[in-house]
């Protein structure tokens, strides 16, 4: 008992630090594409959990400046496409618990598809600075169309209106047939 206790603490304490080791690695985040953008004297690097982005999908996107980012402080500002009535959304990047290299955002998903624009502001020890991703198209959401879902969510209800007319019929056949019955 106390010999197979000891070797499974063996084995957790040597399989313990290949896991830490994967945290900082690209593919245990899950980012599939990274692009390097300069934000003034910056040089920073954003990995995306998914490229290309689809519309109204959660997106995870790690922020990694090139020379760490302790001592900076950064904010993102994303703009939606020509035409869209919204303005923009704005929050602060914030590090990510158990990553010491970078922010990471998590968004509930880009509202909707076109050419967006990435700004990024950066304050930090070399000063202010703001830099842009290139625009970045957003494709449609994944999925079937919301008109399509409609249709397929309401044939139920068909159905129980079909029944409810059925039994109709049909109780009003058996009073008649009970009225009938009494005379």
């Amino acid at each position: 008992m106390l010999l197979r206790m000891l070797i499974s603490i063996a084995i957790c304490l040597v399989l313990l630090p290949a896991g830490t080791g994967l945290a900082h690695d690209v593919k245990a985040r899950g980012i599939v594409y990274v692009q390097t953008i300069q934000v003034g004297p910056y040089t920073v690097d954003m990995g995306f959990n998914e490229y290309p982005i689809p519309a109204k999908k959660s997106l995870q996107v790690f922020v990694e400046p090139i020379d760490g980012y302790p001592g900076k402080k950064a904010t993102y500002r994303l703009i939606p496409p020509a035409g869209v009535a919204e303005k923009f959304y704005q929050r602060n990047l914030l590090p990510y618990p158990g990553i010491d290299d970078a922010w990471v955002l998590q968004h509930p998903g880009l509202p909707y598809e076109g050419q967006w624009t990435w700004e990024i502001e950066i304050d930090g020890p070399k000063g202010k600075a703001t830099g842009r991703l290139p625009q970045f198209k957003v494709l449609p959401p994944p999925g079937i169309p919301y008109w399509t879902g409609w249709v397929i969510g309401i044939f139920p209800l068909y159905g129980l209106l079909w029944f409810a007319y059925y039994e109709r019929k049909r109780v009003k056949r058996l009073i008649e047939q009970d009225n009938g019955a009494r005379v």
